[in-house]
């Protein structure tokens, strides 16, 4: 039996080896007939998705799903990374004083139906009464339309009004429909993607009227809350994740990144009811020794950008007029502090008047947000280096406002999204919905020194291009000055919403009068995985503004 069994092992042996010979053989013979083929790579996402709440993008609480909802309705047009328009399901869009019309694509919803203006005037409508929408179109003030065309009614004439419609568009009634346990749908889009009932993936629009979107499936992972958010973020459960970054804080994503520019204004507040800030010397003053990159580095960890202005430097349309240094700029600061008498310093080197009294202000900030709060640590050290003595107050947030709503501050720290349009009416006019220390009277906050035959001195202030310059100078009185008449921000910016302004003017009167000093605008932050290619371009308007252009390298 032994031997029998040997005999079988060693013919077993020779058989495997005879065999693995002639196959080695084969397929060097045949190598050269055909090569081995690259197998594709799946081309696939992960994205977060709050399971428990809606993606009807009016609806929506989270941020996760309300992000979630632009890949599924578009809007008419979107701003892109310069906050300029890119039209989307809008065709055109002109405006002639209080009406904006807009001429519609013909687009179909992604159940085949046409998209006609009657949805866009439901969507409109629903968008109106959302709190995520509210304030943008609160000077849009009603919608009607038939066929391809639909006209908007504003409440006052306003050349960018159509730049505010970024809302999503979906199919008039779908917000209603629910599946056979009664349970909310998805309603009906013309996006990028549809998604299925369970809100587990998402799959491309096979007849989307953008073209051809690269990413077949998104595949979703329920993240409830700000904890799993976190955890699936830190795990590598999604390779798209965006932060606006709003208090300083960031989950750390293992991934590449790039920027998001946001109109979101960080600036200082100032009371120009109180006697020594109602002159523009001091508020010039104030704006040299404000050091922007060090607060940008420092505060925002480099998630914003220096202020030229009071408007995004990526605005195109604001290129070439906005001009405020980013870094501390001492001579010029101490000049304007001589122009108001303050030419001595005290022992600790603080300004003093002629009777011995400091320069001194107090400063208001939100004690709740973590960037904030370092901002104004270093607005007290960075004036203080130019002889201003700032006593900083950190106050809870409902204390903070309170303060501003009673006038109790002489300097504040805040931040302020502009809407699409880059009104600035809000903040600079008496009134206004965040216009904190804004004078009734408005020219107040222009005020002459008491020698006014000196001119502010400031490398600041003023256009660099014919559009805005031709048409004002600065002003002893810290306003731009046309035609004999003296312009504040919040009457050149009445004047561009009449007709009679350009927006090189509003810039130069704003910052002529300076009626608040810009520090930076804050940009959000998408990462995204590295096998991802090209660099996404996201944007204010849609956080996946390139999501159909993406691909899988690997």
């Amino acid at each position: 039996m032994k031997l029998r069994t040997a005999l079988c092992l060693l013919i077993t042996a020779a058989l495997l080896f005879t065999a693995g010979c002639a196959g080695k053989q084969t397929t060097e013979e045949n190598s050269s007939a055909s090569a081995p083929t690259e197998t594709p790579v799946a081309q696939t996402l992960s994205l977060l998705c709050c399971g428990n709440d809606s993606l009807n993008p009016y609806t929506a609480i989270t941020k996760t799903n309300q992000e979630l909802s632009s890949l599924l309705f578009d809007p008419l047009i979107k701003l892109d990374r310069n906050f300029e328009p890119v039209y989307v399901i809008a065709q055109s869009a002109n405006v002639e004083r209080t009406v904006c019309t807009v001429t519609l694509k013909s687009i179909s919803f992604t159940d085949g139906s046409a998209l006609t203006a009657e949805d866009v005037v439901f969507s409109f409508n629903l968008a109106k009464a959302s709190k995520r929408f509210e304030a943008q179109l609160k000077d849009v003030l009603s919608a009607s339309g038939s066929g391809n065309t639909v006209r908007f009614t504003l409440a006052k004439s306003d050349p960018y009004a159509y730049l505010l419609l970024d809302f999503p568009i979906l199919k008039k009634g779908s917000d209603e429909r629910v599946n056979g346990d009664n349970v909310a749908l998805p309603p009906i889009g013309c996006g990028r993607y549809t998604i299925d009932d369970t809100k587990t993936q998402m799959t491309a629009n096979a007849n989307y009227h953008g073209g051809k979107v690269n990413i077949g499936t998104i595949y979703l992972t329920n993240t409830p809350d700000d904890e799993s958010i976190a955890h699936n973020v830190e795990v590598g459960s999604t390779d798209l994740y965006y932060t606006d970054v709003s208090n300083g804080e960031i989950i750390r994503m293992s991934a590449k990144k790039v920027e998001v520019p946001l109109n979101h204004l960080v600036f200082i507040g100032v009371n120009l009811e109180q006697a020594q800030l109602k002159n523009p010397y001091l508020r010039y003053a104030i704006s040299s020794a404000i050091d922007r990159t060090e607060i940008v580095k420092t505060a925002y960890y480099e998630n914003a950008t220096a202020a030229e202005g009071p408007f995004p430097s990526a605005w195109e349309r604001a290129k070439g007029y906005q001009t405020l240094q980013s870094t501390p700029n001492e001579q010029i600061a101490l000049e304007n502090l001589r122009q108001i008498g303050y030419n001595k310093k005290d022992s600790q080197g603080y300004f003093v008047d002629e009777a011995g009294n400091r320069l001194h202000f107090r400063l208001l900030v939100n004690a709740e947000n973590q960037s904030r709060a370092t901002a104004a640590d270093l607005i007290v050290k960075q004036l203080a280096a130019c002889g201003i003595e700032i006593t900083l107050e950190k106050r809870a947030f409902a204390e903070y406002k309170a303060a501003l709503e009673a006038g109790d501050f002489d300097l504040y720290l805040a931040e302020v999204k502009l809407t699409n349009n880059m009104d600035l009416t809000p903040l600079v006019t008496h009134g206004g919905s965040v216009a904190y220390g804004i004078p009734a009277d408005s020219s107040e906050g222009a005020e002459a020194s008491s020698d006014s035959s000196q001119p502010p001195v400031s490398s600041e202030q003023g256009a660099s291009s014919s559009e805005g310059a031709d048409s004002s100078s600065t002003s002893s009185e810290g306003a731009a000055q046309g035609n004999g008449q003296i312009y504040t921000a919040a009457t050149a910016a009445a004047g561009f919403y009449s007709g009679q302004n350009t927006i090189g003017d509003v810039i130069t009167a704003f910052l002529s009068e300076m009626p608040i000093v810009p520090v930076c605008h804050r940009n959000g932050i998408l990462f995204y995985d590295t096998d991802l290619t090209p660099e996404p371009a996201p944007s204010v308007s849609d956080v996946f503004f390139s999501i159909e252009s993406l691909q899988r390298t690997k």
